[in-house]
């Protein structure tokens, strides 16, 4: 009876420890620092498709290879190639059209953390940990906005270990959304 007991409380104690341990169980604070290498970049190569809308019409779509090299993170589209590498305390964006410079390790509400002659300011504005666009639904999401030199304003929302998951643009008139909807792994 006594091995019972002993093995029944064992079960218990095991189970009770186990609940509430996982992985997102730390709540996001204004302490919390992201790495925002691991929200650009996947640790996997993939295809990924976007649908695009414009003014809440969808207007169009668009695939985008992504390729993990170590240090080195190439996204390729019909607009180019972009290549992000990886240093100690900054990424390096170089795009078909300027380079961008990324404070690596980030605190929410972070300010000038993307810099670019066309950049006014950009801002580590929210965490989502659960975030729906349109019909798709992202998990541990990171909001940054930025407000370019032209006047147009953009928030973009990264997926940990996921990139890009969806690219909200406001230019004049023209509102344009960019919002993951598949992906497929390549080799």
């Amino acid at each position: 009876m006594y091995k019972l007991q002993k093995t029944i409380m064992i079960l218990i104690l095991t189970f009770l420890t186990a609940c509430g341990t996982g992985e997102n169980s730390t709540p996001i604070t204004s302490e919390s620092r992201f790495d925002m290498w691991d929200y650009m970049t996947s640790a996997r190569s993939y295809e990924v498709e976007y649908d695009v809308y414009e003014n809440e019409i969808k207007t169009d779509f668009y695939v985008e290879t992504h390729k993990q090299f170590g240090e080195k993170y190439e996204r390729e589209s019909s607009g180019g190639l972009t290549t992000l590498n990886l240093h100690p305390n900054a990424i390096l964006m170089d795009e078909p059209n300027e380079n961008i410079n990324i404070v690596r390790f980030l605190y929410l509400d972070d300010e000038n953390i993307f810099q670019s002659p066309k950049i006014k300011n950009c801002r580590l504005s929210n965490f989502y940990e659960d975030y729906k666009k349109r019909d798709s639904l992202f998990h541990n999401v990171l909001q940054v906005t930025c407000h370019l030199n032209s006047g147009d304003y953009q928030e973009i929302y990264y997926g940990y270990n996921e990139g890009i998951v969806a690219i909200v643009e406001n230019s004049s008139n023209l509102k344009t959304e960019y919002v993951k909807v598949g992906e497929k792994e390549i080799n």
